[in-house]
């Protein structure tokens, strides 16, 4: 299922979306198509987000997956980046935005793909950077971009070295024990890029899809390359 291209004229890029009001007079808002996917049931738990964008002056857009929102680049008109669905329904947008106010398009994917104990995302607002997401389990095995995954079942599901993200590690079933989560600023692709401060943005997402679902938003600055964030140490204590 999907909802036809909205116009819309105001809209927070990062951290959330403030609509101000509607306008669908304006011809020279963006226009956006969400190509893939296209809605409805699927099983996959990774899917690619892509589409086309088309009004002058778009750099970037906007996508937010189930309220968690992130920058991709637009490449001639073109955007795409990996995602990882919740299980049940999920609801993807993408906002682009001009001098003239924002257009978008929005789709609904339900995923049946099993639920994860864990899932933790990092996104960040700097294009050309790479941030790596850590996460130490109770053994004291890292998961991280060369060592994806983990005897008890964690994944590092997407690892992005071009700016913005996301990165996510899931398990499927916790173990007893403590959780580190740690954010690396590993550096950039282009020179004018690497040592640009970014802000980040990790959500922790505890018995995702059950009555006993936990999320945690956490927020901070990384300031240059080799800087270590220490984003959340936490317990769990049973591995039902």
């Amino acid at each position: 299922m999907r909802i036809g291209v909205v116009l819309i004229v105001s809209i927070t890029l990062f951290g959330g979306i403030v609509i101000a009001q509607q306008d669908s007079t304006r011809a020279s808002l963006p226009q956006v198509i969400i190509a893939s996917p296209l809605g409805g049931w699927t099983s996959e738990r990774i899917v690619t987000v892509s589409g086309e964008v088309h009004g002058e002056g778009v750099d970037f857009v906007t996508l937010v997956l189930n309220g968690v929102s992130q920058r991709i680049r637009v490449e001639g008109n073109n955007f795409s980046r990996q995602q990882v669905l919740a299980p049940g329904e999920n609801v993807i947008s993408v906002y682009a935005e001009n001098k003239a106010g924002v257009g978008a398009d929005t789709v609904f994917v339900n995923s049946s793909a099993p639920r994860k104990d864990l899932r933790i995302t990092l996104t960040w607002d700097t294009n050309g950077t790479d941030m790596d997401l850590w996460v130490t389990e109770p053994s004291g095995e890292k998961c991280f971009y060369s060592y994806k995954e983990t005897k008890i079942g964690g994944s590092l599901d997407t690892d992005v070295t071009d700016g913005y993200g996301p990165e996510t590690y899931t398990l499927s079933r916790c173990v007893k024990g403590s959780y580190k989560v740690e954010v690396h600023y590993f550096g950039g692709k282009e020179p004018t890029l690497c040592k640009e401060p970014t802000f980040c943005k990790v959500e922790i997402v505890k018995k995702e899809g059950t009555s006993q679902e936990e999320r945690t938003v956490y927020k901070f600055l990384l300031r240059h390359p080799g800087e270590v964030h220490l984003v959340s140490e936490f317990f769990i204590a049973t591995e039902d």
